[in-house]
């Protein structure tokens, strides 16, 4: 398993999307306010395919592989998360 960093922009945002509900049933932890990180045994390509399903108008997504060579502030609770997934 990878773990993957999403980024969102949702131009009718809020807290109950259903992309944000979808990434909340794939178990992915928020790091930032519309960035989530999570394990996937696909690639980057096929989970962006499958999220890009619960875009809405404009919205947007970025996915890509995080490695281990990453820095800088995340919410408390993903912190666990991410040292738990370590070695990416």
């Amino acid at each position: 398993m990878a773990v993957y960093l999403v980024a969102c922009e949702q131009h009718e945002s809020s807290e109950e999307s259903e992309l944000r509900k979808v990434l909340r049933g794939l178990g992915a932890e928020p790091i930032l306010g519309s960035v989530f990180v999570l394990s996937s045994s696909g690639d980057a390509q096929s989970l962006h395919r499958h999220l890009s399903d619960f875009l809405e108008g404009d919205d947007r997504i970025f996915v890509t592989r995080l490695t281990e060579d990453f820095s800088g502030y995340v919410l408390s609770e993903a912190g666990p998360w991410l040292a738990s997934q370590r070695p990416l």
